[in-house]
């Protein structure tokens, strides 16, 4: 009896074992590091022998972000944009190169007014207004259409994340990279909140993944944190957090991008974009966002006067950032195509050297991949 009751027992359990689907292995540590990077390039064409290809299908980029001129040291009068069809290729190229089935990401800054990576003068589409004169007509209805047109171009042309819209409040009209090129939509946080919100929705409706920057607020900055520092511990408002805090209240569908700013009364020792307390505790615990988060350009003067590549990628990873933007595109640097190796190389040894616990990584790989095999794209 009880031998029978023994192989009973061993049908049974091969039988169920048989009906239970083999667990699948997650990404490895170097699948995760690559979906957490996001860099700049040199070239119009993705062909076979070019470096951001090789890249691609090495496994070390998972995102690429595109300009319009290069500014970094011998550079030519273009960087990745000629012409819609131009551009369309690359887009596609890149895609193609992808060795794994999560989408890569091509992304760019088109803001309208003085930041705008397509012109009519290449052939794109239209000459987009400033949030600045969007902002002065207060038609919300027409801030959502600007974004929907601007969304569609840029769908056709293969992109799929916009940096954009600026939510950072114009505290001060003559900060250098707010204010004096018109990139908010003006003083009052809860008219921002309102057209930071309905040019979304516009992008949205396109297909386009938006972001809201530069958290937790640039517009009160008096200096350019792409050449150096920018402190405003003395003229920061905690109202600048309204737009954030109305968009996440609300469901916000989109990246929120930190910035390098630096405030002493929030971080006495780290700029934003690298500080756990702003990234983790003010954004994510305090707002409440768990989305993803990426970082400004992790190139700019404002860090790399100050910190190694090493302690870029550390730092902002261990604050709780998902998605690290090294651009290459400074007017007083030497442009390094190997950068993308080298990135991925730093960010999984310090996860393999126990610096960065791989569960950060996990954490910000579920989050980039939710959005992505979302068809790779905002859902419509």
């Amino acid at each position: 009896m009880m031998q029978w009751i023994v192989k009973f027992g061993l049908a049974v359990f091969c039988l169920l074992a048989a009906l239970v689907p083999p667990a699948v292995a997650g990404p490895s540590v170097e699948e995760m590091a690559a979906q957490m990077l996001m860099v700049g390039f040199r070239g119009m064409e993705a062909g076979p022998e070019a470096p951001i290809v090789r890249h691609i299908k090495a496994g070390c980029v998972g995102n690429v972000i595109l300009f319009g001129r290069d500014l970094t040291k011998g550079a030519g009068p273009g960087r990745n944009i000629r012409s819609p069809e131009q551009l369309k290729a690359l887009s596609a190229g890149l895609k193609a190169a992808v060795p794994a089935d999560m989408p890569l990401w091509v992304a760019l800054d088109q803001e309208g007014g003085r930041v705008q990576r397509l012109r009519p003068s290449q052939g794109f589409d239209e000459d987009y207004p400033s949030a600045g004169t969007l902002g002065a007509s207060d038609d919300v209805a027409l801030t959502r259409a600007v974004g929907e047109r601007m969304g569609r171009e840029l769908a056709e042309l293969g992109i799929d994340v916009d940096f954009a819209p600026v939510a950072d409040v114009n505290v001060n009209p003559e900060s250098p990279a707010i204010g004096a090129l018109g990139r908010s939509f003006g003083a009052d946080p809860e008219a921002v909140a309102r057209h930071a919100a309905a040019f979304s929705e516009g992008l949205r409706a396109a297909g386009i993944i938006p972001c809201l920057k530069h958290f937790p607020g640039h517009g009160s900055a008096a200096a350019d944190t792409h050449i150096g520092a920018a402190d405003v511990t003395h003229t920061w408002r905690e109202e600048e957090l309204i737009p954030y805090r109305r968009a996440v209240a609300s469901g916000w569908r989109g990246m929120i991008m930190t910035s390098h700013i630096f405030n002493a009364a929030l971080d006495p020792a780290l700029p934003a974009s690298l500080s756990e307390r702003i990234v983790t505790g003010l954004l994510r615990e305090s707002l409440g966002w768990n989305g993803i988060v990426v970082t400004d350009d992790l190139d700019m003067g404002a860090l790399t006067r100050s910190y190694s590549l090493e302690e870029r990628i550390l730092l902002a990873v261990s604050a709780g950032s998902d998605l690290l933007i090294f651009a290459q595109n400074r007017k007083d640097m030497d442009f390094d195509p190997d950068l993308p190796r080298r990135a991925h190389e730093t960010l999984v040894r310090l996860v393999k050297e126990g610096r960065i616990p791989e569960g950060r990584l996990r954490e910000s790989w579920g989050r980039i991949a939710k959005m992505k095999r979302g068809a790779g794209r905002a859902p419509k």
